[in-house]
Formats: C-alpha cells, sequence, structure tokens
C-alpha cells in the first residue's frame, strides 16, 4: 500500500505541520487512529521541518494524534528555556534591563524574540488533515490539553512539569497545590508555591495544610451566604 500526501493549503504551502516552522519533507505516519478512510493506503505523508522530522525519528508510536503530541512536547521540553524568558521577564523589563557583557547584552536584544518564537512554533494550529479534498475524520488534536500563558499543553501534568522545572519548585508541592485549588485556578497555585521556594518537606506540607484549610473555610463561608 502507499501512502497519501495530505492536502496543504495555498497559504500554508511550505509550513510544518507540526509547528508552523519552514517545512521542506514530508514525514510517514500510520493513519491507524483515524476512523473513516475511504482510500486503500496505509500511512500520510505530512510536511514537517527538519527538527520536527528528528523528533519522530526517536518515536515509535504511529497514531497521527499521538505523534502530534510528542511533537509538542518535544518542543517545550527543547526550549523551556526560551519559554521562560516569557514567564519571568515582560518585554519592557527586558528593555529596560542594563545587562553589561557581550553574552548578556545579546541576551537582552534577543531573548524576548527567542521566546515569542517558541511560543508561537507550540501554539501553532495544526490545519484539518484532507487527501483529496476529503476530510479525514481523527481524534481530537486537543484533547485534555491545558492552556496556560498562551501554552498549549498536552495535559495539565505536563503544565506542572514545566512550571516546577523552570521556576524550581517541588514537582510534588505544585501538583498537590492544584489538586486543592482546581485547574481553573493554576495561576494562583504557581503563585502560592512560588511564595516558598526554598521551603522544606515539612514546611510544604504545612503550607498546604494551611491552602486546604483556607479552601475549606471559603467555601463553608460561600455555602452559608447561600442559605
Amino acid at each position: 500500500m502507499s501512502a497519501n500526501r495530505v492536502d496543504v493549503p495555498f497559504e500554508l504551502r511550505h509550513k510544518c505541520w507540526f509547528c508552523g516552522e519552514p517545512s521542506y519533507d514530508d514525514v510517514e505516519i500510520s493513519h491507524q487512529d483515524i476512523e473513516a478512510i475511504t482510500y486503500d493506503a496505509t500511512s500520510l505523508q505530512i510536511p514537517a521541518c527538519e527538527e520536527c522530522e528528528q523528533i519522530l525519528r526517536s518515536y515509535k508510536g504511529k497514531s497521527v494524534s499521538e505523534s502530534h503530541r510528542f511533537v509538542k512536547n518535544a518542543l517545550i521540553h527543547n526550549y523551556s528555556k526560551h519559554l521562560a524568558i516569557g514567564s519571568k521577564w515582560t518585554e519592557q523589563e527586558l528593555i529596560d534591563s542594563k545587562f553589561t557583557g557581550a553574552a548578556f547584552e545579546g541576551f537582552g536584544r534577543s531573548a524576548w524574540a527567542m521566546y515569542e518564537i517558541a511560543k508561537e512554533r507550540i501554539a501553532f494550529k495544526s490545519w484539518q488533515l484532507c487527501v483529496d479534498e476529503m476530510p479525514i475524520e481523527q481524534p481530537s488534536l486537543v484533547q485534555d490539553t491545558f492552556e496556560y500563558e498562551g501554552i498549549q499543553f498536552a495535559s495539565l501534568s505536563n503544565a506542572i512539569d514545566h512550571y516546577s522545572k523552570i521556576f524550581e519548585l517541588s514537582n510534588p508541592y505544585l501538583r498537590k497545590a492544584v489538586d486543592l485549588v482546581g485547574r481553573e485556578k493554576f495561576s494562583f497555585a504557581l503563585r502560592y508555591c512560588r511564595l516558598y521556594p526554598g521551603a522544606t518537606d515539612d514546611e510544604r506540607a504545612e503550607y498546604l495544610y494551611d491552602l486546604k484549610y483556607t479552601i475549606d473555610d471559603e467555601k463553608a463561608l460561600s455555602e452559608q451566604n447561600l442559605d
């Protein structure tokens, strides 16, 4: 069986389907996860940039949606330092900062651009896959995703891994804080954990207890107001 090359919208020609960077070649991926196939090919040829193609060489899975998630996670990992710039600085702060020395001055000039490039690649929206103008039905590429600061993570767990790393936080500590406040208040949980970056295990346990007590107290007060 041969492979079918997917249709590429005119305005996205020469674009990587995974991240939007210039594409010079195709990757071949099995479409075993696609629900409605009306042609005989067993795989799809999808345009990819050099980096995404290299990432997929180490991937053993075969489905399109899983390959997409794998690439996005790999890019977040590869560019975690670039993405951290946007979490720790604003563009104006970088402009106003007085870096000295050739290396630091270069960082001040290029840091925000590096952050924006990395963010745009991860946020790139892959187009609907079609072959000969026939849409391919496939599982959602954004199922169980989590977005924060404009970065779309494959899952909430991936976001916790990323931010605990760049802020040097205890991963279990941030994870438990998010469990307590809920994914909708991820920003609050992150700020709370960053208040005590050098806390010991015992201190973190105490802070989590205080957080739970506060949440329970607010919940009880809200229920009283409803009565």
